[in-house]
Order: structure tokens, then sequence, then C-alpha cells
């Protein structure tokens, strides 16, 4: 949900929101197929999950970003804030995949699973 109401307050039209939303509900959706399979499958996921990601974050940057600009100086502000926030948020989510056992074992799946939700919270509430 956080694409949709960052495009809203972008002023994105339909399309864009739903593109936005599929590839956010994909990067999801792949990622537990990384942390569920095993490998070879767990790479193809992941690799999957980050390239839906990255189709999300461009969508926020640049098609999204265009839209704002034709928003008074508050909401294009509002905007570009909360965007950069939950991007960079975002990012964390595959650092942690990578660092616990579903990725190289870095970290312990209890580890694992308080920073998820420390961030889980933080995206949530700010």
């Amino acid at each position: 949900l956080h694409v949709v109401f960052i495009a809203l307050i972008a002023g994105a039209g339909r399309r864009l929101i739903a593109k936005a939303a599929a590839l956010q509900a994909a990067t999801i959706v792949l990622g537990f197929l990384g942390a569920v399979f095993a490998t070879p499958l767990k790479e193809l996921f992941f690799i999957a999950g980050s390239l839906a990601f990255v189709g999300v974050v461009y969508l926020l940057v640049v098609e999204a970003a265009e839209t704002a600009t034709h928003r008074d100086d508050v909401t294009a502000g509002l905007y570009r804030k909360l965007r950069n926030f939950v991007i960079v948020l975002w990012l964390v989510y595959p650092v942690i995949w990578l660092l616990a056992p579903t990725g190289y074992g870095f970290m312990d799946n209890e580890t694992a699973s308080l920073v998820i939700t420390y961030i889980d919270v933080v995206a949530k509430i700010g």
C-alpha cells in the first residue's frame, strides 16, 4: 500500500499506481519464495524480486516524480520526503535477506526476524 499512497500524493494516474502496486506485490512474493525454496531457486527468486524492486523505484523516482512536479510545492515536497523514506527503508530488506540464513547466514533467524519486525514498524509508523 505504500506505493499506492505515495503515488496518490504525486497525483499519478491509475495505470502508474497499478503498475507500482503490482511490482511491490511481486517484490514481496518473490522475496518470500526466495526464503522458502532451496538453492538455486532461492537465488532466482531473489534476483527476480530485486528486479521488481528496481521497477518500483524507477516508477517512484522517474514517472511519479514527473507527475509530482505539477503539484504545489508543499505536496511535491511531501511526495519526495515520503518516497525517499520508504525507498531507503525498503533497501534494508534485501540486505537482511542476504545476511540472514536465507542468504549467506551471517545473521541468525532471531536477529533477522527482529530487524525485519523493526523495519516493518518504522516503515508503517514512520
